[in-house]
């Protein structure tokens, strides 16, 4: 039978509709020998042209999902129970790997706020040392700037006129003489202990430099309980010793040789304490030269110097400062220090400031922490108001402790007439 082309078309349009879902008219699924009803109904209903584009789309659709349909079930999908399980299985591993990806996510941002807490800690860590090394450069340029430094001899030392006097009295004066040729008896050694910062060590340069020596010839000690250190210091000390007298040969000047922290190589566990008086008892004859030892702790030394048989003619206690003294030393560092003219009154005052500190707080003030406060922290010019705001802020570096033990000593020396 000869199917009309135009009716074939109108069917297939109504499957293609059908299969999309979209209501069409059941007439026009008719038969054949209504096939003239249903064109002439159809062209009633529709314009050509609407029909022809209707034809064309929804061809287009059904080859579409024709295609799609053949795709699925030839991947094995279609209307499958167990391919269904697999998507789902499938779907449910990305969904774990998705709950890992997001709780590694999690651990990476707390790693990334760590890392940044610690970059914040180095940046604070490197401002401060910046800082830091700003405010010492600038200590520094301050410092070189003080007319102090050009100071020599005991003009570079703030009071303490007692000390200087037993110095001037019993070694400069006999190596005076001795340079003008005339009977000297030049001492051995001094021994010179007082609390830490006290000023021991300007001491012996201050020293040095009235005899006429550059510097004095400094002696390490580094705790010579062992048997190759202690032979290491004499054998250092034979050779500064050696130094010194070809010097006293050359230019006649006696040198100076300055044991810092004795009680390092002259304790009751010395391997050397024999060498070491003999030497400091024959020094002055054998090598022209003075030994100027200094110690914190002078009764803890394992040498006579307690005794008739002293091998220190002179032990020189190093006082923390009086209040005249505190106020010749504020008075020396401030020189260069402050912007507006000082009275002596004022140094009087800032000194007594400074008594009431210690009394109050049962300590006491070295030298060096005087000087700490005048000049090291502040390294620009100030005013003697501020100068007495930073006393008023501060606090004793000597401790109590500290002073019993240092006066206990003065007393047991001074009653053996060592002093």
């Amino acid at each position: 039978m000869k199917v009309n082309p135009l009716l074939n078309n109108i069917k297939q349009i109504s499957k293609g509709i059908s299969f999309c879902a979209v209501n069409v008219n059941p007439k026009y699924r008719g038969n054949e020998a209504e096939d003239s009803d249903i064109i002439t109904q159809g062209l009633k209903r529709f314009k050509k042209a609407d029909v022809q584009d209707k034809l064309r789309r929804n061809n287009d659709r059904y080859s579409n999902l024709t295609k799609c349909r053949d795709k699925t079930e030839s991947d094995g999908f279609w209307y499958s129970g167990q391919n269904i399980q697999q998507i789902q299985g499938e779907a449910a591993k990305k969904g774990s790997l998705a709950k890992e990806q997001t709780a590694y996510a999690k651990e990476l941002k707390a790693i990334a706020e760590q890392n940044a807490v610690v970059v914040q800690d180095i940046e604070r860590q490197v401002e401060a040392r910046e800082a830091a090394r700003i405010k010492e450069l600038k200590r520094l340029a301050s410092y070189r700037n003080s007319s102090y430094l050009n100071d020599k001899g005991f003009d570079r030392i703030a009071g303490y006129d007692r000390e200087k006097e037993i110095l001037k009295k019993y070694f400069i004066s006999q190596i005076e003489n001795e340079k003008r040729g005339q009977k000297a008896i030049v001492p051995n050694a001094v021994l010179f202990f007082g609390p830490k910062g006290n000023g021991k060590t300007t001491f012996a340069t201050a020293f040095a430099e009235e005899i006429g020596c550059e510097r004095p010839i400094k002696i390490l000690t580094l705790g010579a309980n062992i048997p190759s250190i202690c032979e290491k210091f004499h054998k250092n000390l034979l050779s500064a010793a050696k130094k010194a007298e070809e010097v006293y040969q050359q230019t006649g000047n006696r040198q100076v040789i300055f044991i810092d922290e004795i009680i390092n190589i002259a304790n009751d566990k010395s391997t050397i304490l024999p060498e070491l008086e003999d030497f400091i008892v024959n020094c002055a004859d054998k090598y022209h030269c003075i030994v100027f030892a200094a110690t914190n702790y002078p009764l803890n030394i394992a040498l006579p110097i307690d005794t008739n048989e002293n091998i220190f003619p002179y032990i020189v206690s190093v006082d923390p400062p009086d209040l005249e003294d505190k106020a010749k030393i504020l008075q020396y560092y401030l020189r260069d220090k402050l912007s507006e003219p000082a009275e002596p009154r004022d140094f009087i005052e800032m000194a007594q400031m400074l008594k009431g500190k210690e009394d109050s707080e049962m300590g006491a003030y070295s030298i060096a922490k005087i000087k700490e406060i005048v000049t090291d922290d502040n390294p620009s010019m100030t005013t003697i108001e501020e100068v007495k705001q930073r006393i008023a802020k501060s606090s004793p570096n000597i401790s109590a402790n500290s002073l019993e033990d240092f006066y206990d000593a003065r007393i047991k020396l001074m009653q053996n007439e060592v002093i």
